[in-house]
């Protein structure tokens, strides 16, 4: 658990350093009186829920697992 922590920090810091989407949602994030940390853990937060379902099985797949599973 605590590597998955802290892959999703290094992406999120990286992203907040780079990538100018996020730049603005950090922005947006610190308008709406949230601090800078708070608005990285926001982000840390988002990117779980993405990373999490883009994991999960689409709907055809969980199918065909449940009918090969005895």
């Amino acid at each position: 658990m605590r590597v998955l922590h802290f892959a999703i920090h290094r992406v999120a810091i990286t992203r907040a350093r780079c990538h100018p989407e996020t730049q603005t949602y950090i922005t947006r994030k610190t308008a709406e009186g949230k601090t800078h940390r708070e608005a990285i853990r926001c982000l840390k937060r988002h990117l779980a829920r993405r990373t999490w379902h883009l994991l999960q099985p689409t709907p055809e797949h969980r199918t065909t697992l449940s009918r090969s599973t005895p």
